[in-house]
């Protein structure tokens, strides 16, 4: 529930969330109950602000993706 929960922090820079969410995924990993890629990258997407400037970006990310290419950590972090 943590991962899902989880709220970026302003000032934070985006490698640390990034960080936060594979670390977390990677205990869950353990357990056999990890989040695919594609999941984790939306989950990621999911805990930024809801502001105007941060949807906007979000946007710019998911439009960028080929048409029938998941979505990755990587791309989300890049």
């Amino acid at each position: 529930m943590e991962l899902v929960e989880h709220q970026y922090t302003k000032g934070d820079s985006i490698t640390e969330l990034v960080a936060f969410f594979r670390t977390k995924n990677a205990q869950l990993a353990g357990m056999n109950k990890d989040f695919d890629g594609e999941t984790l990258a939306f989950l990621i997407l999911h805990s930024l602000p809801k502001t105007q400037e941060w949807k906007n970006v979000i946007s710019n990310i998911v439009q960028s993706q080929t048409p029938g290419s998941p979505l990755t950590v990587s791309i989300v972090e890049a």
